[in-house]
Parts: C-alpha cells; sequence; structure tokens
C-alpha cells in the first residue's frame, strides 16, 4: 500500500511539472506573437522609391517578362518582409 501511495505521489509531481512547462511554454509564445505584432505595427515605409517599367530595360527577356507579371508600374520598394521559418539555424561556421 506504501509503494501505491508513492507511485501516485511520483506521477502527481511528474504532472504537474508537465502542466507548469507547457504553461510558460503557451505563456511565452503569446507573449512573443505580441511582440511581433507591436513591432510590425510600428514599422514604417523606409523607402520612398517606386517601380517603374523603365528599370527594366537590359535586363534579359524572360527576367522582363517575370516583372512584368509581379511588379505593377509605381509599386513601393519592399520596406519589410515577414518570413516563418521551421527547422533549425546553423550558428557556427563547421556546421
Amino acid at each position: 500500500m506504501n509503494t501505491k501511495k508513492m507511485l501516485i505521489l511520483i506521477i502527481s509531481i511528474l504532472g504537474l511539472v508537465m502542466l507548469t512547462l507547457l504553461i510558460g511554454k503557451i505563456f511565452s509564445s503569446m507573449q512573443f506573437r505580441k511582440q511581433v505584432k507591436t513591432l510590425f505595427a510600428q514599422s514604417k515605409n523606409i523607402s520612398d522609391q517606386t517601380f517603374h517599367k523603365s528599370q527594366l530595360e537590359g535586363l534579359p527577356e524572360p527576367v522582363q517578362r517575370y516583372f512584368n507579371l509581379v511588379l505593377k508600374e509605381g509599386q513601393p520598394y519592399i520596406s519589410s518582409v515577414r518570413m516563418k521559418h521551421n527547422g533549425l539555424f546553423k550558428t557556427g561556421f563547421d556546421k
């Protein structure tokens, strides 16, 4: 009977630790998302330049066709990019 109580106590403690870690992860994720949202809300247009079709002169024909499809006359240059990354970053030169 004593080992049964000990086993229940150990399982309860492990469950509490797991729950604490899960709540911490959820809280930090929510905090990070809030900070990212705040940063993007504060971002401004940092480039006053706009795209003009005359910039395509002299480029190869496939490149001109591509830019004509994806860019509009007078479209402002990109000021910021939001990118989602799944995976690992290589942090050293030998990796």
